[in-house]
């Protein structure tokens, strides 16, 4: 942004003391259970359920997810799960709908796991798959948009 002259040099440099590099959840495997944990502990306390914990199908379920959205995603995972969990631990079926469509497709070691499997049309492919669907079912763009 400097080099572009978008930002100010002299700005840049006094706000830019100390450089933190934090990887994308993606890439920290290892690290979701423990964040979901804390998480879990926040919300639980908006809900008053001291008993909850997360079950092992839905930390599996976590740690396959791809995480676009880092840990904001997963806190709104987490916070979805709780207020639909009533009671009992949360389990994969307390995630949210749309979790399962975006599973890792890369080993686990893989630093380039950015490709995961989604459905055609779903919110990032730009490849036309909507307009398809919607041109096939001869449906207007005000209709498809409304439903």
């Amino acid at each position: 942004m400097v080099a572009t002259g978008d930002f100010r040099e002299d700005l840049m440099y006094r706000i830019n003391t100390f450089e933190i590099f934090l990887p994308p959840l993606r890439d920290r495997v290892e690290d979701i259970s423990e964040l979901a944990e804390h998480l879990l502990g926040r919300f639980r306390g908006k809900s008053r359920a001291s008993n909850r914990h997360l079950a092992d199908d839905a930390i599996a379920t976590l740690k396959s997810h791809v995480w676009p959205g880092n840990v904001r995603e997963l806190a709104n995972v987490i916070e979805h799960a709780t207020i639909l969990c009533d009671e009992g631990p949360i389990t994969a079926a307390h995630l949210p709908s749309h979790f399962n469509r975006r599973q890792l497709t890369g080993g686990r070691g893989d630093s380039s796991r950015t490709d995961f499997a989604a459905r055609p049309g779903d919110a990032g492919d730009f490849s036309g798959a909507r307009t398809q669907r919607r041109q096939q079912t001869k449906s207007g763009r005000r209709t498809w948009y409304q439903s």
